[in-house]
């Protein structure tokens, strides 16, 4: 289902990598606000994403949230937590248009009932998403509207 090997297929190169990193994300139990390795939510897939690929963790706050609150205020105000996401991502990652999206890319995605997510793009016309029903999986990009997509590189402050 990761068509992001285009190319040299060569496990050092930075395509080999972000398939690499997407195989090992595939197929985790969502667990919102996990810290362990067996369980994902969109926080989790991000950060390992990011790490994987760019060898450089991201900040653990985002605004007034950090990986120790998120979880529990998400529960209370989705809107807020959402808000504030969207906000780091802005600020964290090097923004491209969606339509000069390429595989490895981070997307924000929506669907006509649900919040935005997080999502990596895998290529084939399809990206890695969380779902609380399923965990990460795979699914079509034209099941959902991108509405930002970012490279996986950390802006300089």
């Amino acid at each position: 289902m990761v068509a992001i090997n285009r190319g040299e297929d060569n496990k050092n190169s930075v395509n080999g990598r972000m398939r690499d990193i997407i195989l090992q994300l595939v197929g985790k139990p969502y667990k919102l606000g996990s810290t362990s390795d067996e369980y994902i939510d969109c926080y989790n897939l991000l950060e390992r994403y990011v790490k994987g690929v760019t060898g450089s963790g991201i900040p653990n706050k985002f605004g007034s949230l950090t990986l120790d609150n998120y979880s529990d205020l998400y529960c209370y105000d989705k809107e807020y937590v959402i808000s504030e996401f969207e906000s780091f991502m802005e600020n964290t990652f090097v923004q491209t248009s969606p339509l000069k999206r390429t595989a490895g890319d981070i997307l924000v995605i929506t669907s006509e009932n649900s919040h935005p997510a997080v999502a990596i793009d895998c290529g084939a016309a399809t990206c890695l998403i969380v779902n609380m029903d399923q965990g990460s999986v795979y699914v079509p990009i034209s099941s959902y509207t991108i509405k930002r997509c970012y490279k996986c590189h950390l802006l300089s402050h």
